[in-house]
């Protein structure tokens, strides 16, 4: 089966459609940093991303989208790619085994059976789940009824 990740996103829609799947293009679109310093300086503490950290990772997902025998197409756009980057913190087996990922979501059968979440909870005791504020499983839910392309079933 052809995995394709296509994503779209207002910076897509500004680029006039949709950014190119095609996953070892003759050139990649290069990143244009329009963070503020203060975004920066965060970027910075929070990720370890600063401009070497970030043009690496982006050229190792690159490669490794380019020589992964599954993946058919994919964007390699730098907004696309550093979503995963950033969400794992510039880990970059993590970062690649996230993209990998999305593509188990992108199977028609799965969008249409859904999918069903078991969780082991053996040895966990109401301190453990006091953790959590109801403000926070509330976020958690609204994202993952809202921004995920995700089905949950009951």
């Amino acid at each position: 089966a052809e995995t394709a990740f296509v994503m779209p996103t207002t910076a897509a829609a500004a680029a006039g459609g949709r950014f190119s799947v095609n996953k070892c293009p003759s050139e990649y679109l290069e990143y244009v940093c329009d963070l503020s310093d203060g975004d920066r300086q965060l970027a910075k503490v929070e990720l370890g991303e600063d401009d070497q950290v970030r043009t690496q990772g982006l050229q190792h997902m690159r490669d490794w989208i380019g020589r992964h025998p599954h993946i058919r197409k994919c964007r390699t756009d730098p907004v696309f790619l550093l979503r995963f980057l950033r969400a794992r913190k510039f880990n970059l087996p993590q970062a690649c085994e996230m993209l990998e990922s999305l593509s188990v979501y992108d199977d028609q059968r799965v969008q249409i059976g859904g999918g069903v979440a078991i969780i082991d909870c053996q040895g966990a005791t109401m301190a453990h789940f006091t953790l959590f504020k109801l403000s926070d499983i509330r976020n958690f839910m609204e994202c993952l009824k809202h921004a995920l392309p995700v089905r949950v079933q009951e």
